[in-house]
């Protein structure tokens, strides 16, 4: 994964569906077949997201290599997605239960359980079921709603 953060929010490359998807905190933008082509969509202000595109001219990374790796970002409890209220509950086998944005469980998937050490990742099902759930409590969009 590569993050590049900006006023507007963080921006996230990942993995996703046979290909590389492009986000800005918890919002899916775009999907490329590979990482460059959405690095190059947020260089050229052609993401989706109105509120960066429309700075035209702010400084952006020209390709990846100018991207943070997540490995370079000193752990993830330093990615704080921007506007994101909601929180979600995800239980380890332990039995430790920690709380997380929905945003850096869209983001990171991949989480420490504090009490044993062991790793929570949130698999593609478990993330649908969160998102359904967030859907039915939020109809209204409240992340949406909270970027304009």
């Amino acid at each position: 994964m590569w993050f590049f953060q900006t006023e507007n929010g963080m921006f996230c490359i990942r993995y996703f569906r046979e290909g590389y998807g492009l986000f800005i905190d918890a919002e899916y933008l775009s999907w490329q077949r590979d990482a460059e082509g959405a690095a190059k969509m947020v260089s050229e202000h052609r993401t989706g997201h109105k509120p960066w595109d429309s700075l035209g001219t702010a400084d952006a990374p020209k390709d990846l290599s100018e991207w943070k790796l997540l490995e370079e970002i000193q752990g993830a409890a330093n990615i704080k997605p921007t506007h994101d209220p909601i929180v979600v509950p995800l239980d380890c086998d332990c039995g430790h239960q920690i709380k997380e944005s929905v945003a850096r469980v869209r983001i990171l998937r991949k989480f420490r359980c504090p009490a044993c050490n062991k790793d929570i990742t949130v698999e593609d099902k478990q993330l649908a079921q969160i998102m359904e759930k967030v859907q039915q409590e939020y109809p209204n969009g409240l992340i949406k709603s909270l970027r304009k």
